[in-house]
């Protein structure tokens, strides 16, 4: 039975995450197929709850310093270990002297831009990539604070060359656009692999067009999303879901009108139980993203998707055909997309339900992941 010590640095509960979910689910899926797990965790809103903490996670940002976390894994000894996030409370210069073989998932674009989103004042930005110069601390990109941005900006003065990413075995990006972006930013394509998340909705359930039609915003409630665009521009005598929270919740409850209903955050199983009555997910984000959950689990319910353009899930509506592409957001925009997939009815949900069988389900994302630990233990010189 071979060993798969999983380390990830679990953002504070306050704020969702869909990294924390993904750690959990992918731990569970390890197990489901027979491998051994360490989970090797630091959760933010236990490890961080004074200006001591705060300075020290300031320090190990910048310096990249962690001796605690080299000498935990070389006493675990696994076969692989699989990273999936060391921001805040890990540093990354263990990883260079670990002598175990290291697989890492990026879930977002930390190691070139300090706010992670590629995003800055209402759009997508590509000026850190590939080197970032003092940009970062002049534009305040890491929650708005020239001193928050500083032990980033130290700590991502290698970018895609630090110690994690340069000793990785392999790289797992979620996306094909954030193939291309981490490509150009200095990463080899050949030790890149492009693995989209899967849906954790079981079983998949076809359903049939529902007789109203009404649409769903499921997701964090925070300006790259592009919620605020959505709903200023959304059509009259149209129903919208919003589910999710974040910093913009109170703005938008301020801002609602007839046909928006703002209903919070769903646990997994209200997800689950409800995805299937909407005509169709609305996926309004501006920046680049990488793979949401969210649109795996659509699809595992067969809503189409209307999709802004510019972000990895706009790509994966236009690559499957599982729903439309807008260029902007505007009600024109809105009002054609939703008519097209009104019109293309049960055949399009048929078609989304198909394309999660055979891309977002976790069989053929542990199928994935089983070849990418096999060729870590191969180029270690260990028997798989």
């Amino acid at each position: 039975m071979k060993h798969i010590a999983v380390v990830h640095s679990f953002y504070s509960n306050a704020s969702p995450s869909g990294e924390n979910v993904l750690v959990d689910f992918h731990c569970e899926q390890l197990q489901n197929s027979g491998y051994q797990v360490t989970l090797v965790s630091s959760r933010t809103e236990q490890k961080i709850v004074n200006m001591n903490d705060k300075l020290a996670a300031a320090a190990r940002v910048a310096t990249g310093h962690e001796p605690d976390l080299l000498r935990e894994l070389k006493a675990i000894g696994p076969d692989v270990i699989h990273v999936h996030n060391l921001f805040p409370n890990f540093g990354v210069d263990w990883a260079p002297r670990v002598g175990i073989p290291i697989i890492a998932t990026i879930h977002n674009y930390r190691s070139i831009c300090a706010g992670g989103m590629l995003f800055r004042k209402g759009g997508n930005c590509l000026s850190c990539v590939p080197g970032q110069g003092i940009r970062p601390l002049t534009h305040a990109c890491y929650r708005g604070s020239r001193i928050a941005t500083l032990p980033l900006w130290v700590g991502n003065r290698y970018g895609v060359h630090n110690g994690l990413l340069r000793s990785a075995t392999r790289l797992i990006v979620l996306s094909e656009r954030a193939r291309r972006i981490y490509s150009e930013a200095g990463i080899p394509e050949g030790r890149m692999q492009a693995l989209p998340n899967p849906t954790r909705l079981y079983p998949l359930a076809s359903s049939p067009v529902p007789s109203v039609e009404r649409w769903l915003y499921l997701g964090r409630l925070s300006e790259e999303k592009g919620i605020a665009q959505l709903v200023t521009h959304w059509p009259n005598k149209h129903r919208l879901d919003v589910v999710g929270d974040g910093p913009l919740s109170e703005e938008l409850r301020r801002a609602t009108k007839p046909g928006i209903r703002l209903l919070g955050r769903w646990t997994s199983a209200e997800v689950a139980e409800n995805l299937s009555r909407y005509t169709g997910l609305v996926f309004s984000s501006m920046c680049a993203e990488n793979a949401p959950m969210t649109f795996g689990e659509a699809l595992s319910r067969g809503l189409p998707v209307l999709a802004l353009a510019g972000n990895s899930v706009a790509d994966a509506v236009q690559a499957n055909k599982c729903g439309r592409v807008m260029d902007a957001l505007s009600e024109s925009n809105l009002r054609e997309g939703m008519k097209w997939i009104v019109g293309e009815g049960q055949r399009l949900r048929d078609h989304c339900l198909a394309v999660c069988g055979t891309e977002y389900t976790a069989e053929a994302w542990m199928k994935q992941l089983d070849m990418v630990y096999e060729s870590a233990w191969k180029g270690a010189g260990v028997q798989p």
